[in-house]
């Protein structure tokens, strides 16, 4: 869940002979879009108060529950690819089990705003969450396995700061039970950090692979600020 202030875990730097490291470069094209995205966040909330928050959160819960979807489908094109993405593989297995249940604790956590299970399966994503999500699917197919870093260095390598979320819900009065899965984030999204910036590095070192990561960190930054920016003039 986006809040005011984010955290950046701290890429790798150069090499020797000047050129990017894999996750420099991510976070190069990522660099237009950070502050838009940050800016579109504070004036939803400020224009539409906690009816804006629950919006996103609603929103976000789509995105955990079609991520181990999205990990499962990767690993299925890293194995049939062969020993060069057994590692990959082999992530991407672990973390859609670890993905699974995330969902359901979020549904949980949205009764609060009146959002349950029953009520959230009752619903269709809202269209910058189809692109997103779709996009990754499609980077994955077309590109190959390996694009689907881009994504997670977007996702998990930029999490919130915990003390600005319980500020903010602390402002708009979102109970200490509608936070829980998100905070629970913060903390794994540092351990998550670690093994993918290692394969950015390792598999980032084909321009191509590179390229498409970079497409795919991109998309969550300027899908949420687009969904952002549409709420705010609703």
């Amino acid at each position: 869940m986006t809040a005011t202030q984010s955290q950046q875990i701290a890429p790798a730097t150069g090499s020797a002979d000047g050129r990017l490291e894999p996750s420099e470069a991510l976070e190069l094209a990522l660099s237009p879009y950070l502050d838009l995205h940050r800016v579109c966040w504070l004036r939803l909330i400020e224009r539409r108060g906690l009816d804006g928050w629950v919006k996103v959160a609603v929103q976000h819960y789509f995105v955990m529950k079609t991520t181990p979807t999205l990990l499962r489908f990767c690993g299925q094109e890293a194995e049939a690819s062969g020993d060069t993405f057994a590692e990959l593989a082999d992530w991407c297995r672990i973390h859609a089990e670890e993905e699974q249940p995330h969902h359901e604790w979020f549904a949980e956590d949205l009764k609060f705003a009146g959002y349950d299970k029953n009520v959230l399966d009752g619903l269709i994503p809202d269209d910058e969450v189809l692109s997103l999500m779709g996009s990754q699917f499609a980077l994955i197919a077309a590109c190959g396995p390996a694009s689907i870093l881009g994504f997670f260095h977007a996702m998990e390598c930029h999490p919130s700061d915990p003390d600005a979320i319980i500020g903010l819900a602390e402002r708009l009065r979102v109970p200490d039970e509608g936070l829980r899965t998100i905070l629970f984030h913060t903390e794994e999204d540092l351990e998550h950090a670690v093994p993918i910036q290692g394969m950015v590095t390792r598999y980032g070192q084909d321009p191509a692979t590179l390229a498409a990561m970079c497409r795919g960190a991109i998309a969550p930054f300027l899908k949420w600020t687009e969904l952002y920016a549409r709420l705010a003039l609703a």
